[in-house]
This record gives structure tokens, sequence and C-alpha cells, in this order.
């Protein structure tokens, strides 16, 4: 058994693969293999992987989907294969440290974590590009473990690609799939089933922002808003199936209620009239109430946002009540009046 199994779902990102592979590949650790699933790109990616396949086929498996099924889809057929003690994940425009994924495992075994988690830093479109195969590392390492600290131990970002996960803990825990935000119920999930999780203070993650992914997202956010619904209770399902205490429950709904709670104020900063933003926003909440009981009411002190508390955030009044015959009316209602108003936008 590797040591190390490490998903990278890559979807037109030419550009940027190079760097990618190349610091992934020559890790420090050598226990390490490494899963690039090409979601039907329609560049020069999967060339690139190939490539890369001949020179280290003793470490890259290629994996190439015909049809274009998104990055959960990409990340679930890797997990599918996935071999290692420990997975990762990167983004195949991102970069990490060479000795990234060696030091997790270190870390992860020294104090037996299910979870190791570390910090990442951005980079513009021109930065590590091409000839650079590592990053600098900004801080020295420490670390703290979450489940014993005071205060607030899961104030966590529930990006995947900034930590290790036990394999055993994944389980049969997959990405829920043709939607957005998919992290958020995957790793709230696993960091409240881990019995040890451990913070490594160290930027050992380069995040790539270009301008043409930025308005991407700006399309993809406002297209998929409702999508954090979904995951939320996909999120709470898994944990209901998993035996979770209530404790454990009533964590994970407040944390998952902070990232619905951030999405839905999003909406606050879409180009639109004040009325039609406090529709969608009143609406979502409604359809959110459906799914997930007393939207408006925290139970821990992991639910604050922002230094509030959420049902101090929104009234009351703002939440109507949805019979379970309306409920798929009330999506595909919402589901059209937010792509007619951004299509309205754009013709401006």
């Amino acid at each position: 058994m590797k040591k190390l199994s490490i998903i990278i779902p890559v979807h037109n990102t030419a550009l940027y693969l190079p760097t990618c592979l190349n610091s992934v590949l020559n890790q420090t650790e050598e226990s390490i293999e490494v899963i690039a699933v090409n979601d039907h790109s329609k560049d020069l990616s999967l060339e690139i992987l190939k490539y890369f396949e001949k020179i280290y086929p003793y470490k890259l498996k290629v994996i190439n989907l015909t049809n274009q099924h998104g990055v959960s889809c990409a990340r679930n057929e890797g997990l599918k294969i996935a071999q290692g003690e420990y997975i990762g994940f990167v983004d195949s425009d991102d970069i990490v440290s060479l000795n990234m994924f060696g030091d997790f495992y270190i870390y992860a075994k020294k104090y037996d974590a299910q979870i190791v988690s570390g910090s990442f830093f951005q980079v513009s479109n021109n930065e590590y590009r091409n000839e650079e195969t590592y990053i600098r590392e900004k801080k020295k390492p420490t670390t703290r473990n979450y489940l014993k600290q005071k205060g607030y131990p899961f104030f966590e970002s529930p990006a995947v690609w900034d930590k290790i996960f036990s394999h055993d803990l994944i389980g049969d825990t997959q990405f829920l799939e043709n939607c957005i935000y998919e992290d958020v119920g995957f790793t709230y999930f696993l960091l409240l089933k881990a019995k040890e999780i451990i913070k490594i203070d160290r930027n050992d993650y380069a995040y790539r922002t270009t301008p043409g992914s930025i308005m991407q997202s700006i399309h993809l956010i406002k297209s998929n808003i409702m999508d954090i619904i979904f995951v939320c209770v996909d999120a709470i399902s898994n944990a209901q199936k998993s035996g979770f205490n209530e404790q454990q429950m009533q964590i994970l709904r407040d944390l998952l209620k902070n990232s619905l709670f951030s999405r839905i104020f999003s909406i606050k900063n879409w180009d639109l009239k004040e009325k039609e933003k406090i529709k969608i926003m009143d609406d979502m909440l409604s359809i959110a109430n459906y799914y997930m009981e007393n939207i408006l009411k925290i139970e821990t002190k992991f639910g604050s946002f922002g230094g509030k508390k959420i049902e101090g955030l929104f009234k009351e009044n703002t939440v109507h009540d949805i019979k379970e015959s309306q409920i798929n009316h009330e999506i595909s209602t919402l589901k059209r009046k937010i792509l007619k108003l951004e299509r309205k936008q754009n013709s401006l």
C-alpha cells in the first residue's frame, strides 16, 4: 500500500498543468500515487497527462472521462481506485511545496491523526508557471490539535486541497455530484467524524486565481446558488447514517448553516435591484427551511457568522412555510427566476 494517493481533477488547464504535475510528482515522499482524472478537456490537457504518464509510469495514473461530469465526479472516480493510506486533493492549476505531502504524512503518523490540515496562499495566473516546480513556504511549521483546543476548533476552511484524509476515515464517502460547493459537505462531515485532527500552520499550497476563472466562477455561482442547500442536506443525511451523536449533529448543522448563510448573503453583491435580491434570499431561506427545520435557529457556539449570531441576521417573517407538494415547484420557479435575471443583466 502506498502512503499517499493524490487525486487531481483536470479540465482545460493545459497552461498550468505541467507545473502542477511537477510539484506533485516530485514530492520528497516516494511512496505516493498520483491519480489525474481528465474531465473531457478540449485543450491539450490529456496529451500533457499522457506525456507525464510515460515519464512516471510507476507513479501517475490517468483516467480519461469521455464526457464532462464536473469536479465532484472526477474526484469520485479517483477515490474508486485510490490505494493510499491517506488521500489528498490538488486542483490542476495550483501548486504544492515539494515536501507538503511527506510532512503531512509524518504529522499524521506522529499524532495518529485522521486529518491533517494545512494553509494556502493565492498566486496570480502568471506566477509559478512552467519552469518552476516548487513554491515558497511562508511560515515555519507549528501544529495544533483542532479537537482539543478551546474556542472555535472547527473554524476551518471546507476546502479539501490543503488537507490529507485517512483512507479509512473517508470509507465510502463521496462528493455530491452535479453541483458546486461539494467541498462543504464532504469536509465538514469528515471533520466531525474524525477522532484526531492536526492543523499545520504553514503555507504549502498555492491557490491560483485567473481572470477567466473568476468570471466563470461568478456565473457558476449565480446559476447554481441553490446547490449549497442540497450539499447541506446530503451531509446531514450521511451523518445520520453514520450514527453521529446529538452533539456532532448540532455542530454539523450549525457549520452547514454558516456556509449556507454566507452564500445567501453573497446575493447582496449581485448586480440586481434590491427587491430582486431580497426576494431570492427569502425564497432560498424558505426552501432551505423545508429541508433543514428551524433554519434560523443555531444550537452551538460554532453557529457564529462574522462574529454575530445567525438568527440575528434574518427576520423570522422572511421564512414562509412550503408544503411537500409545493417544494419542486418552488425550486424550479426560483431557478428560472435567477437565470432570467442573469440573462437580463448580461444583455444590458
